[in-house]
């Protein structure tokens, strides 16, 4: 879900030949007036009134959707508002923190940002720690999480491997635990997802040293994950879960918290309104 490619239909908006002509022709007066461009008009959707209180955010949302199509681009002038948009957003989910209309629009904010921004832009851009205050704030709100999964996506392809180390998956995972056994499907593939960006300490046994076979226990819940849950792909599905099994996955585990991620996602495929499923995975 947050992973998919940004895709950019460009909306071109450039000045007509009829239209410059006819500007030559205005009078002196009339020209010192500076004309509004479409990327000015957007933009100017993102600005906050003097008490930094916008209480309608509907027009606000339109124009982060539209920025990344808009051509030509003018990213000195788009990414200050669109990062001072975002920051007023994040301080706003701390201050309302049950408004899920903030959150939603944060999303698209973030997904915005990451379109326009270049890779070793991100980072200066929105610090990682506001993305985990938020997620950690907002364990189990879809917006949160597809914030989150598009974040540290980019941080992954990027390789800030420091920022995406086991004791931040760790702290992490103290918040989003109970994602994994959730009822909804799509919380508990985004939770899966953003834990499988970060590095995972694999027990080395010695049947696997050397055979370049081991993955995380995380990559395995995402591969069942994927799979829907029907009649022609649930046995493929069962492939998955049955790595599963207590003596074949804890050799993929360390120690700790993480041990009881296997049963806990068990527990959430009984959920799934697919009967074929439920006997395999109490077994």
């Amino acid at each position: 879900v947050g992973s998919m490619a940004f895709e950019k239909y460009p909306l071109i908006f450039i000045e007509s030949r009829q239209r410059s002509s006819r500007r030559q022709l205005r009078s002196k007066k009339t020209e010192e007036k500076e004309q509004r461009t479409v990327l000015d008009y957007i933009l100017s959707c993102l600005q906050l009134p003097e008490n930094r209180n916008m209480v309608d955010l509907s027009r606000a949302w339109a124009a982060l959707v539209v920025l990344p199509h808009i051509r030509p681009v003018i990213k000195e002038h788009i990414l200050p508002a669109v990062t001072s948009f975002t920051e007023y957003l994040f301080a706003a989910v701390d201050k309302e923190q049950q408004n899920k209309g903030i959150l939603f629009v944060s999303c698209q904010a973030v997904s915005t940002l990451l379109s326009l921004s270049d890779s070793l832009e991100i980072l200066h851009l929105l610090p990682e720690e506001h993305v985990k205050k938020l997620v950690c704030t907002f364990p189990s709100e879809p917006s949160a999480l597809i914030l989150a999964d598009l974040y540290y996506t980019r941080l992954g392809l990027c390789g800030y491997k420091e920022h995406l180390s086991q004791e931040n998956l760790m702290e992490l995972f103290s918040k989003l635990q109970s994602n994994i056994s959730s009822s909804v499907s799509k919380v508990r593939l985004l939770t899966v997802r953003i834990l499988s960006h970060f590095d995972t300490l694999l027990p080395t046994s010695t049947e696997d040293v050397g055979s370049g076979e081991q993955q995380s226990v995380f990559a395995i819940l995402l591969q069942a994950e994927l799979v829907p849950a029907s009649v022609n792909d649930y046995r493929e599905k069962l492939l998955h879960l049955r790595k599963l099994r207590h003596d074949t996955v804890q050799s993929l585990i360390p120690e700790g918290p993480l041990q009881e991620v296997p049963l806990r996602y068990l527990l959430g495929m009984l959920y799934i309104n697919f009967s074929p499923l439920w006997d395999p995975v109490i077994e």
